[in-house]
Formats: structure tokens, C-alpha cells, sequence
């Protein structure tokens, strides 16, 4: 069997040999005859390729003493009067899985990303040889390029951006001047935070193309513009985790952002446990929609936003004003909201003369939103991000319910994130047009594939228990991940919980009622005894308020069932309670 190795190396192995670009002439005559392969090649071609120098007589001789020393090593070259011929059966080729394969293995892209195909094969030794060689590897690069894009179009539909990102790697590192993978590419880094390098790849492919190429270059300067002046600064971490693991949910986004543009208003809610990614998941939803052509504005709840009327729209509004399109607001509507985001001192008297009732300011203001909003669509889609509406006032939460009527058509999503499911029945109750996303925790192999991406796979069995322990503590909650990991890179210390970790999990606790902490303390309590039938005899609680409190740490993500035991999800849940214990 013969392999041909030409993703990010150059090198033949013919049985137990292995032959690179050093051997000129064996090299040059295996990958011919491999890229031929099933073909018999006359010998008169063959000793014009690899023997151009030589008369008749000798390249005669050369060529069956090439043949020879080639099947003495292991290759089946068959041979006749006419030719040479390698069968199909007894040739491989890495890039034979990138053509004909299903999905392409992560590995061999990452490899032609770094070093390209075939790198640093330039074969001189004959004229025509060079001549064939070029145009075998012109076709190759078309037919990797087109795996490579729709590799690239599959990802973005499957939300998996890492496979985007080695796809559109691999493409530019063979065809340096591909549009589709470098605009994909710049995109990722975009989204990704790293907004300079974006930029600057953009900037590459248009002094490649040429300044003079209008119509070559405008999507990328399309691009670029919306990078630079829409995209909002990523998440500035120390350890930049990608995105990994979200599909099912980045689909959903996608869907209801495709049916928002065409006019149907939108609303989603992405809830779950504190850590677990709602806001990252948001964040890369709006990003993308950004570079596509959306606005988004973004709104951060705090939890003394409770107590301030309409507070969502007293931060959404000044940002709102300023986007395209705003000005085309009624003037009436422009005064409500200026009424409501700007406080202005008055006489008592003008005051009391001026005074309007509370419902008909409300209204007003409630008007002016949809007004605004609306001129503001007109001119392109928007999305309204607020985060933590478990914190929000009812008057926020009942207006922005009422801007996903199905009676005001416009390109509009509203994206919400909260901690708590109270949030989704609001909604489901009172906005129509709802898709409510759970955010669960990731997969195992999500994280170690993480851990790896961060700190590699270790090669002792020390290292692989630490990194087996960073996936189990974690307990599939990508902050948990992201705090353990920065930790130990920090500090150097392995198997330590970090102290940001044992913060949230205690505000977590100090959120609960006191009936739900003494179900929760225990079950820890119990340990390895808490059976439902225990807990009921240990607390003497009515049955329905036992079930109702168990619900809310079960929602909480705090409690859950292990066959007949209800123990907390987690063994850091545990130490925590532990902790917190009197």
C-alpha cells in the first residue's frame, strides 16, 4: 500500500519507506503515478517527465532501475511493454477523506491551514514536470476548496463555528485570494472579539485583489465597515473559550432571526442556572445579525431595577435615538421619550399647571416606544437584547411584551436572557411569537475538548486525572470551567476550587427561601440516605409544600434525582451548603 501524505507535509510512504521531496526522482515518479492512479502511463511520458536530460537509451535504463528500487521498497507498480500503472486499490491519499468523506476530519484541516498543501514542493529537475505539477496542483486546489466551502456552509448551518473557523483556514492557505473563506473567517474573528485581526484579514485579501477591483472588494469593505464601526468589543478574558456545544440552541436564534426579517416581530428567551452561557450565547447571536446587517441594542438589568419604573427603556432609549432612522419618529413621540430619559427641574407652579395623570404619561410613552421602534425598522431589522429581565419592573416587562404583537409588522427581535423560568410564563402569557430556550449544561466531551484547546492534553496520568477533575468539577457550566481553568493557570495550584466559584455558588444559596434551604441542607445532611421517603420523615412537611420546594431547587439546578436518591446535582452544591451551615 502506498499513502501520499500532502495535507500540511509532503510525503509518500511506500511500504516501510518513507520518501519526501529529497528523493527528486522517486518522489516525483510515485506522486505522479499516484495522482494517475488506476491509469496505465507510457513510458515514453514517464522518461520525459523524470528523465528529460537523458537519451532514449538511458532513460530507458533509469526508469527500470527506478522501478526496481521502488518495488523493492514495498510499492505494487505493475508493468508491461507499454507502461507503468499503480492499481486504485493500492493507492491513498490523505485528501481522499476531505473529497469523498461525509464530514472532514478536524485534523487534516487544521494541518493544510498551517502549512498548505503539499508546502514546500517545488520540483525543477524537468520542465515538463514542473508544467504537470502545476496544473495537478490548480486542480487539487479547486477540488479542496470546494470541500473546504461546503464544509464552511454546513458549519454555519450546524452553528459550529471552530469547524468554520479550520475550514476557512484550510481554503485561504490553498487559495489565498478565496472570497467566501476569507469573508467566513473574518466574520469568526469577529465574533470571536478579536475584531483588529478581522480587519486586518479583510485588509489582506483587498491589497491581494487589488485597491482597483471595486467589485471584487466592496463585500469586504461592506464587512469591514460593520466590523469597525457596529460590532461591540467581544469578551475580554484571559482564557477565550469558543462557543462550542450550542447548536441546537443557535439554530433556534437562527430560525426566529429569519422569520423577525421578514417582518414577523420575534421574542426568545434564553433561561438557565447562573454561568451557564445565556449571555455568551446572546452575545455571539448578535454579533452574527451585526455583521448581516441588523442593529442591536443592548440593555444590562441590575437588581435594583425592580424599584424604577420602565428601567429597561430609560437605558434602551438614548441608544435607540441615535440609530438610522429614529429622527423619522413623530415630534410628539421624540418629546415622551425625552421626557422619559432626561429629568428636567420645573417651578412647583408650572408643575401643577402642566400636571398630566400618570395612565396618560404611561400611555404616551408606551406609544412613543412603537413609534420609535418602528421608524427605526424601517431602515433596518433590530434587536433588542436585555439580560437579566428576572430583575426587571412590571411596566418594562408588560411594554416589552406588547412590542411582539402580531398587529405592528416589523423586522424586530426581542432576545431576552433570565435566571429564572418565572420569566418565560410572563411572557407566554402575555407576548405572542415566544420560543423559550433552556440552556443546559454542556456535554463532557464539550469541556475536555475546551480543557484541550486551553491547556492540552497532558501527557502523564497526573495530567490527565487534573484535566478528567477540571470536566467533573465544572459539572458542565462553562463559567465553573472558565474560573477552574484560569485558576490553575494563574496560581499553578491543581485540584483547587477557585474562590469565584464558591461567590456564586454562595449567592446562588442566599437566593433561597428558608423552607428551600433546609430541604437542600438536608439532603446534604442525608448524604448517601436521602431517599424521598427519609426526606419526608426527617422534615415532617406537608407533602404539597414539600413538592413545591424540591421543584424550586430542582429548577434552581440545585437538587436532582440519582435512582432512588435526591442529592444535590453537584458536588460543589454540597460544600457549599457545607460551608454556609451553622
Amino acid at each position: 500500500m502506498i499513502f501520499v501524505h500532502t495535507c500540511g507535509t509532503a510525503l509518500i510512504q511506500a511500504g516501510s519507506t518513507r520518501l519526501t521531496p529529497k528523493s527528486v526522482l522517486k518522489f516525483a515518479l510515485l506522486l505522479y503515478l499516484s495522482a494517475e492512479r488506476g491509469r496505465w502511463v507510457s513510458r515514453a511520458v514517464l522518461r520525459n517527465l523524470i528523465f528529460p536530460d537523458q537519451d532514449e537509451k538511458n532513460a530507458k535504463h533509469s526508469l527500470r532501475e527506478l522501478v526496481y528500487q521502488l518495488r523493492q521498497r514495498g510499492a505494487v507498480v505493475e508493468t508491461d511493454s507499454y507502461g507503468l500503472l499503480l492499481p486504485v486499490e493500492a493507492v491513498r491519499a490523505d485528501y481522499d477523506e476531505l473529497l469523498h468523506g461525509d464530514r472532514p476530519d478536524v485534523r487534516i484541516l487544521k494541518a493544510i491551514g498551517a502549512s498548505g498543501f503539499l508546502p514546500g514542493y517545488a520540483p525543477d529537475h524537468s520542465e515538463a514536470y514542473t508544467e504537470w505539477f502545476e496544473g495537478y496542483r490548480a486542480r487539487m486546489a479547486f477540488e479542496l476548496c470546494k470541500c473546504f466551502l461546503n464544509t464552511i456552509d454546513q458549519a454555519r448551518i450546524d452553528s459550529d463555528w471552530l469547524m468554520m473557523e479550520h475550514a476557512a483556514r484550510a481554503c485561504l492557505a490553498v487559495d489565498s485570494v478565496n472570497e467566501d473563506a476569507t469573508m467566513a473567517l473574518a466574520e469568526i474573528l469577529a465574533v470571536g472579539g478579536a475584531r483588529a485581526q478581522a480587519i486586518g484579514v479583510l485588509d489582506r485579501y483587498v491589497e491581494e485583489v487589488g485597491p482597483s477591483a471595486h467589485g471584487l472588494t466592496l463585500p469586504a469593505a461592506v464587512l469591514r465597515r460593520r466590523i469597525r464601526d457596529h460590532l461591540q468589543d467581544g469578551y475580554s478574558v484571559n482564557v477565550d473559550f469558543p462557543l462550542v456545544g450550542r447548536q441546537r440552541e443557535m439554530t433556534v436564534l437562527r430560525q426566529r432571526l429569519a422569520m423577525a426579517k421578514t417582518g414577523e416581530s420575534q421574542c426568545v428567551v434564553l433561561y438557565g442556572q447562573p454561568g451557564i452561557g445565556k449571555s455568551r450565547l446572546a452575545a455571539d447571536c448578535c454579533a452574527w445579525a451585526t455583521l448581516a446587517g441588523w442593529r442591536v441594542e443592548r440593555v444590562a438589568v441590575q437588581p435594583h431595577d425592580r424599584d424604577r419604573p420602565m428601567a429597561a427603556f430609560v437605558e434602551a432609549i438614548p441608544g435607540i435615538l441615535k440609530l438610522p432612522g429614529a429622527l423619522g419618529a413623530s415630534p410628539e413621540s421624540l418629546s415622551a421619550l425625552t421626557r422619559l430619559t432626561k429629568h428636567e427641574l420645573r417651578e412647583p407652579r408650572v408643575e401643577l399647571e402642566s400636571a398630566e395623570s400618570s395612565d396618560a404619561v404611561s400611555a404616551a410613552i408606551v406609544r412613543a416606544i412603537g413609534d420609535v421602534i418602528d421608524a427605526v425598522t424601517n431602515e433596518s431589522p433590530l434587536i433588542l437584547l436585555v439580560e437579566d429581565v428576572q430583575w426587571l419592573d412590571v411596566e418594562s416587562l408588560r411594554t416589552l411584551a406588547g412590542l411582539v404583537s402580531p398587529r405592528r409588522p416589523r423586522p424586530f427581535l426581542l432576545l431576552l436572557t433570565s435566571r429564572e423560568r418565572d420569566s418565560v410564563r410572563y411572557f407566554a402569557r402575555h407576548a405572542e411569537r415566544l420560543a423559550s430556550v433552556e440552556i443546559g449544561e454542556l456535554a463532557a466531551d464539550n469541556c475536555a475538548m475546551l480543557v484541550r484547546e486551553t491547556i492540552g492534553d497532558g501527557t502523564s496520568e497526573a495530567d490527565r486525572s487534573f484535566r478528567e477533575w477540571l470536566v467533573n468539577a465544572s459539572g458542565g457550566n462553562p463559567f465553573f470551567l472558565h474560573s477552574l481553568v484560569r485558576h490553575y493557570q494563574t496560581t499553578g495550584e491543581e485540584f483547587c476550587v477557585s474562590p469565584t466559584i464558591n461567590a456564586l455558588l454562595d449567592q446562588r444559596l442566599a437566593t433561597l427561601t428558608p423552607e428551600a434551604m433546609t430541604v437542600l441542607w438536608t439532603s446534604v445532611a442525608l448524604g448517601n440516605h436521602s431517599t424521598l421517603e427519609r426526606l419526608i420523615a426527617a422534615l415532617e412537611m406537608p407533602h404539597m409544600e414539600l413538592v413545591t420546594t424540591i421543584r424550586e431547587l430542582e429548577v434552581a439546578r440545585l437538587i436532582g434525582q440519582a435512582g432512588s436518591l435526591v442529592t444535590p446535582v453537584h458536588w460543589l452544591i454540597s460544600d457549599a451548603v457545607t460551608r454556609n451551615a451553622s
